[in-house]
């Protein structure tokens, strides 16, 4: 490959590398929150489901578990709460789009006005 074309198309380059790890990170935190919403759940529901298997002298972890179980749950209950909401009230449309996979012209035009463009070919 010429040294040319590397020196002409860096920025192409530099832009689709920042995409590539900004799409990487974003998946790397939603693994990150499944995994910290998830694990503590499993793991004090464990402990919750069978308290026999625990040996006396640690039966005081109990209620421990129970709050961390509880406390885990609700803050996960609420996370998925805010999402509906603002998918369906503070964003309305994007139901539209997750679930069918098209969005009225306007609201794309709205907000995503660079992409709708590129698509429709208009500039306003």
């Amino acid at each position: 490959m010429p040294l040319t074309t590397i020196t002409a198309t860096w920025p192409l380059l530099l832009g689709m590398g920042v995409l590539m790890l900004g799409a990487g990170l974003q998946s790397t935190l939603l693994g990150l929150r499944a995994t910290l919403d998830g694990f503590p759940t499993l793991v004090t529901g464990i402990v919750m489901w069978i308290p026999e298997k625990m040996p006396r002298s640690f039966h005081w972890v109990l209620p421990i578990m129970v709050f961390i179980h509880s406390a885990v749950a609700l803050i996960t209950i609420a996370a998925f709460m805010i999402h509906v909401y603002m998918s369906i009230w503070v964003t309305p449309g994007s139901m539209q789009g997750m679930v069918e996979g098209t969005v009225p012209s306007a609201w794309a035009k709205t907000h995503h006005r660079l992409w709708w463009q590129r698509i429709t070919g208009r500039k306003n």
